[in-house]
C-alpha cells in the first residue's frame, strides 16, 4: 500500500450535559470518589490532573454508531466494505485492513471558560438507585463527571492509500461525527450524560509529495456546525 496523501478534520467537541468517561482510582481509601473519570497530568505541575477524552473512546463510539446506521448494529468483520477500510478489520475478518482513520486524544481546549478553570472543569453527583417496591432510596454512589459547557480539541487524520477515494471515507467521517451529536459520549448516556455538540469544523488536506517539502495541510473547507455539512459539498474532495 503506498500512501498518497492525508485528510486532517479538526473541530471542537463541546459538553452540552455532564461527561463521565470512567477513570481508574488511585487509591482505595475510605470516603474515595466512587467512579472518578479518566484524567490526564499536563503543564508544569504534576499534582494538577486535567479531564481528557481518549481517542479510543471517540473511535469506538463512532464506529459503533456508523454500524448502528449501516449494519444492524453488527460489527462487521467483512475487512472489505468502507467501514473496515476506516477503522480497520480485527483478527477475524477475511481481509485484513489497515485502518485509514487515526483519532488523537482531546485535550482541553484554550477557549474554556475561565469559571470553568477554577473548579478544575468537574462536578461530583450524586445518585441513588430508587426500590421500586418501597420508594426509598438506597445505595448512593457518588459519579465525576465534566461540567456541561467544557471545550475539548479534536482532531481526525484519514491517511489515503493507492486508490482510496478521499470524499468517501470524509464523508463517512462526517456523518458518524453528527449521528454521536444525536447521541451520546462515555458512559450513563440514557440517564442524561453524554450530550455533545460538535463545531468550528476545520478540513484540510495534504499529498504524499508534499512531505518533500513544507509538509504544509492546505485548507479545503470550515464549516461553524457540523449539520451545515452535507455529503454532496463533500463528496469530491481530491487528495
Amino acid at each position: 500500500m503506498k500512501l498518497k496523501g492525508r485528510i486532517k478534520v479538526r473541530a471542537v467537541l463541546t459538553t452540552k450535559t455532564g461527561l463521565h468517561i470512567g477513570g481508574t482510582k488511585d487509591t482505595y481509601e475510605i470516603g474515595a470518589l466512587d467512579n472518578p473519570i479518566i484524567k490526564i497530568v499536563r503543564g508544569d505541575s504534576p499534582n494538577r490532573q486535567e479531564p481528557y477524552i481518549p481517542g479510543s473512546s471517540l473511535k469506538g463510539k463512532i464506529r459503533s454508531l456508523i454500524e448502528e446506521s449501516d449494519k444492524d448494529g453488527n460489527f462487521c468483520t467483512c475487512g472489505t466494505c468502507l467501514i473496515c477500510k476506516m477503522f480497520g478489520s480485527g483478527p477475524e475478518a477475511k481481509e485484513a485492513q489497515k485502518p485509514r482513520l487515526k483519532v488523537r486524544d482531546a485535550f482541553l481546549s484554550d477557549s474554556n471558560d475561565e469559571k470553568l478553570r477554577q473548579v478544575d472543569f468537574v462536578e461530583i453527583k450524586t445518585e441513588n438507585r430508587i426500590d421500586r417496591k418501597t420508594g426509598k432510596a438506597e445505595h448512593p454512589r457518588e459519579m465525576e463527571r465534566v461540567l456541561p459547557g467544557t471545550k475539548f480539541d479534536l482532531e481526525f487524520i484519514i491517511s489515503l492509500y493507492d486508490d482510496d477515494n478521499a470524499g468517501e471515507y470524509l464523508v463517512l467521517l462526517m456523518k458518524g461525527l453528527k449521528l454521536l451529536s444525536h447521541d451520546y459520549l462515555g458512559g450513563c448516556g440514557t440517564r442524561g450524560y453524554g450530550k455533545i455538540e460538535i463545531s468550528n469544523i476545520e478540513i484540510s488536506t495534504l499529498k504524499a509529495s508534499d512531505y518533500e517539502g513544507d509538509a504544509a495541510f492546505k485548507l479545503y473547507k470550515t464549516y461553524k456546525e457540523i449539520g451545515e455539512i452535507k455529503a454532496d459539498d463533500i463528496k469530491n474532495c481530491v487528495v
